[in-house]
Parts: structure tokens; sequence; C-alpha cells
């Protein structure tokens, strides 16, 4: 009726700007952290956007990426259908 409130919108963050240390182990510095790791047919981070795939109430998807990983987030967003609903991509880490 008139007096239902409307349907939350929320914007749901994407932690990526991790530096990866606990999880690459020994591996090189150069090497792509956490959220570029396949799993299963697809990145962390693409399974992670699909986590918000069916909720209804989330309108966008932020990414937060460390500032040497910007340029990889970008070209992943463009390619990736998991990602479709990324309306930004910002720098943030520690």
């Amino acid at each position: 009726g008139p007096l239902d409130p409307a349907p939350m919108q929320v914007s749901a963050l994407l932690m990526a700007a991790g530096a990866s240390t606990r999880f690459r182990g020994g591996a090189g510095a150069d090497e792509p952290g956490k959220p570029f790791q396949p799993l299963c047919g697809r990145c962390v981070l693409e399974h992670a956007a699909a986590a918000f795939a069916g909720l209804a109430g989330v309108r966008e998807l932020v990414v937060v990426a460390r500032a040497e990983d910007l340029e990889r987030v970008r070209a992943l967003v463009a390619r990736s259908t998991a990602l479709s609903r990324v309306s930004a991509i910002v720098e943030g880490g520690a």
C-alpha cells in the first residue's frame, strides 16, 4: 500500500586491497594476490561479487583495491559478467 516503506538499496564494498601476505606464503611479490587467484573456474574476486548477485537490495558493487592492482581490477571488470554490477573501483589498502 501507500504506507509501505521503499525497499532499502545499499552499496556493497568488495575489499580487494590487502597485501595477501598470509595467502601467498612464499610466493613472490610480483604474483597476483588472493582476489585474482583462480578458484573453480573464476577468480576469488568474481566469487565475492557473485555472493551479492541474488540480493535485490544491493544496487551496486564498489571494489576497493591496492594502487598497484587498479589496472588489473579494471581489466577484470571489463571482461567479467560476474562483475557487471561494479560501478566504481577505488584505491585503498594498508
